[in-house]
């Protein structure tokens, strides 16, 4: 897997390209965060969690089913530049600096656990 650097990210946002991760989450959620420039300029975080329904054959996380009734798609807050946005994802949702991807590439991080799953139990 090839994470973006600090400055591969920067340069995503700002040509309008979200990134996102995988974020640490308990046994049966999926946790991940998206960070995206918007129509007005600003920088919004979309934090989300799902059931982890998937399997090695399965890995859309967008289909899973939401954890939140309150916020199905999950929940947002906007940010006037990058450097806030990524932050506030580092700070409060335990995003790592070296782990952003471009968006949709975090699925092919969850195959990768998902077999590593599947081969520990037939260890």
């Amino acid at each position: 897997m090839r994470y973006l650097t600090p400055n591969q990210v920067r340069s995503q946002l700002a040509g309008g390209r979200a990134v996102e991760q995988l974020l640490p989450s308990p046994t049966g959620v999926v946790a991940y965060v998206s960070v995206y420039r918007d129509r007005q300029g600003c920088f919004t975080v979309w934090h989300a969690e799902c059931e982890d329904v998937g399997s090695v054959d399965f890995i859309d996380l967008y289909e899973f089913p939401d954890i939140d009734p309150d916020a199905p798609e999950g929940r947002g807050l906007t940010f006037e530049s990058a450097d806030a946005a990524l932050a506030h994802s580092h700070r409060s949702l335990g995003a790592s600096p070296e782990s952003w991807l471009g968006r949709g590439m975090i699925q092919d991080v969850y195959a990768e656990r998902k077999r590593k799953q599947t081969q520990a139990k037939h260890a």
